[in-house]
């Protein structure tokens, strides 16, 4: 008797815990997996409407095609996107690192100070952060970059440097959008925060005995047991980056998307998809390969 009573309450488990999941799952497939199919083969027709609702006819990769070879717009914004990746995933995680090993320490108000900086996440909504931009000057522009450049005079750094060509362009941009990404890196410092927390005191302890310096602390103890987390923040802020409604691809393809061209915008969101999954694979890999394996 004893194990079929048992085997009753884990059948009892199991049921309650598909009736818990039920509604996950109708949510994945009726609002993921519908849609993706949906949009897969949006991506391979020419999309109409008329007073029925919306005809699809087949074409293949013709979508494609027109969008590499003739579309004015979306390889450009494809490529400025890319280099905008490149200049600010690293910047963040530069950022939130920093950041994170400073609210790490023990000093009064470091509770406010956590609070502080994790508020852009809970205000930086678009409507909110453009009435602050706007209320501050209403001349910025309310993507950030201009309201670093009504601080710094970024000119006069390039030229004291002796950057010319492409490099100043690029060091213009990145430099402008420095309050943007100082904003956007909430969520990685909490996630930092919390890294830091978990690795053993011990380590330390025993790299002061052999008299290791505060460099040589950060580079053989914490950024090395910060891996996963590091891998964590990256893969995060990669995703937030691409998916950012100040994305230059993701507005032309929601610009398209409103003008009821399903089929172009939908072959652009998978090759967007693509390149920034293949994009991301290298960076993982080099990651893992440069990095983790080595501290491992």
């Amino acid at each position: 008797m004893k194990p079929k009573k048992k085997r009753g309450i884990e059948s009892l488990k199991s049921k309650y815990g598909m009736l818990f999941v039920l509604p996950w799952t109708l949510g994945i497939i009726f609002f993921v997996l519908i849609p993706i199919v949906q949009s897969i083969s949006y991506s391979f027709s020419k999309i109409s409407t008329d007073e029925y609702g919306i005809v699809q006819n087949f074409r293949g990769i013709k979508n494609y095609i027109y969008i590499v070879s003739e579309d004015p717009n979306f390889l450009s914004y494809l490529t400025s996107s890319i280099l905008k990746l490149l200049y600010s995933l690293p910047a963040i995680l530069v950022i939130s690192i920093m950041i994170g090993i400073i609210l790490n320490g023990k000093f009064r108000g470091r509770t406010f100070f956590r609070s502080l900086y994790f508020l852009p996440v809970i205000i930086a909504t678009g409507v909110v952060m453009e009435w602050i931009m706007l209320c501050a000057n209403p001349s910025l522009d309310t993507a950030g970059g201009s309201a670093t450049s009504e601080i710094i005079n970024i000119t006069q750094i390039t030229e004291a440097l002796g950057l010319t060509g492409p490099l100043v362009e690029f060091f213009q941009t990145a430099i402008s959008e420095i309050f943007t990404l100082v904003w956007s890196s909430g969520i990685q410092i909490i996630l930092v925060i919390a890294g830091l927390q978990s690795i053993p005191d011990s380590l330390y302890e025993v790299s002061k005995v052999e008299g290791a310096t505060k460099w040589e602390e950060f580079w053989f103890v914490t950024f090395p047991m910060l891996s996963r987390i590091t891998l964590l923040v990256i893969i995060f802020t990669f995703v937030e980056l691409v998916t950012d409604k100040t994305n230059e691809v993701m507005s032309y393809i929601y610009n398209l998307m409103t003008s009821l061209n399903y089929d172009e915008s939908s072959a652009m969101l998978w090759m967007y998809l693509g390149a920034s999954g293949l994009f991301m694979g290298i960076i993982v890999f080099a990651f893992n390969r440069l990095c983790m394996k080595r501290w491992e």
